[in-house]
């Protein structure tokens, strides 16, 4: 099931090249601040899976070319990144560390825009800008020192993302958000 964040707040579930409006499924009100309805929806997803799938069948939808799709979740409590997360990257960048020796930075979820939505850019003086296109993973409940093979249990779902960095000597946080 394709769940979409879409015009100002609303909720969605893909069907084809429709998006069905399944807000009232998250008490989530347009316009709601914070703006946390995907995260109600997430948080309650398997109990309502009979219910979004009612609405995927009987309600009418919006051509997915009509809507204007926002950011997939847009009040994460936390963004956590990775520096290099794949070795390739690492040596493509002239790096001696791997992916997996360099721990992890936060990112602001005011770092995140949706996929119609400009990617602002701040005064930068002629610094370099670089961007790649990672991969997001979704976790759906709290959890903690996750084992491998029980990955399916705590991560929700997925969706692409683009990465910009402004390159300098700044803590990478800073150059990241």
């Amino acid at each position: 099931m394709k769940l979409v964040s879409f015009d100002e707040s609303r909720l969605g579930v893909v069907r084809g090249e429709e998006v069905i409006d399944v807000s009232d499924l998250a008490a989530s009100p347009a316009g709601d601040w914070p703006p946390v309805g995907m995260n109600r929806l997430i948080r309650r997803f398997h109990g309502a899976i009979a219910e979004l799938e009612s609405a995927v069948a009987s309600r009418s939808g919006r051509a997915l070319s009509e809507v204007r799709l926002g950011t997939p979740v847009p009040w994460p409590n936390k963004i956590i990144a990775y520096p290099a997360n794949y070795h390739a990257h690492a040596q493509e960048m002239g790096r001696e560390y791997r992916a997996n020796t360099q721990g992890f930075f936060l990112k602001p979820p005011s770092a995140l825009s949706g996929p119609n939505d400009p990617i602002v850019l701040p005064v930068n003086s002629g610094r370099r800008i670089d961007h790649e296109c990672e991969f997001a993973i979704v976790i759906g409940r709290t959890c903690r020192d996750v084992h491998r093979d029980d990955w399916r249990k705590v991560v929700f779902g997925y969706t692409l993302l683009i990465d910009a960095v402004i390159r300098g000597k700044e803590e990478r946080v800073a150059r990241k958000a």
